[in-house]
């Protein structure tokens, strides 16, 4: 069994999470993701969210997603902090496929994530 999780890793835990805010608010647009937001308590968010997107603002997009949201949606921080957070899946799964935001992110602020990505899991 694998899961897909939205990943940002940075040595400034906020501002992976606040990277990890673009994928989360990407997602949420979609209303097939309600099967998991509604659930988990983030429907309000979700009407904010698609409300800010239906205006193309996605500074408002970004700031409706909660903190919450970032926290039960994605593995976001320092590498320490990632690989704690991908602890509570050991058992439940047997590869885990991260993969970092893009949306409405810049294509340095994708690489360095990704490099980021990299030299936290990576083996050498």
């Amino acid at each position: 069994m694998c899961a897909l999780k939205i990943c940002a890793v940075s040595k400034d835990a906020r501002a992976a999470r606040a990277l990890a805010r673009h994928a989360v608010a990407f997602y949420t647009t979609l209303p097939y993701y309600d099967i998991v937001l509604e659930p988990m308590g983030f429907t309000a968010a979700a009407v904010a969210i698609r409300a800010a997107f239906s205006r193309q603002d996605i500074p408002g997009m970004l700031h409706a997603v909660t903190d919450e949201m970032v926290e039960a949606l994605a593995v976001a921080g320092t590498p320490d902090d990632v690989h704690r957070q991908l602890g509570q899946f050991e058992g439940l799964v047997d590869t885990m496929i991260l993969y970092g935001p893009y949306f409405a992110v810049g294509a340095e602020e994708v690489k360095a994530n990704h490099q980021a990505m990299i030299e936290a899991f990576g083996k050498a």
